[in-house]
């Protein structure tokens, strides 16, 4: 049960943060049409990443699923890294 609602709860408030931040970002004039359709291209992919995630994490043992999210995100963090540490053309 908890398993479950904690990730739909995270992607709830993460929803209703960017709502918020759409608002700002309308009334401010820096979001374009252009702009907003490549928002929603990038919402729909993250969306379909997050439901690919819940259908993984239910066909898989928790302990590799943890695995494999962590060693994603430590190439993540590594690929941060790096891109800090490089310097700009």
């Amino acid at each position: 049960m908890f398993p479950t609602r904690y990730p739909r709860s995270i992607a709830i408030s993460f929803f209703i943060y960017k709502v918020a931040q759409l608002a700002a970002l309308v009334q401010f004039g820096l979001m374009t049409w252009p702009l907003f359709g490549l928002s929603v291209v990038a919402s729909g992919l993250s969306l379909g990443g997050f439901w690919l995630g819940l259908k993984v994490q239910d066909r898989v043992a928790q302990a590799i699923f943890n695995r494999a999210v962590l060693g994603f995100l430590t190439l993540l963090g590594g690929f941060l890294v790096f891109r800090a540490l490089t310097p700009s053309p």
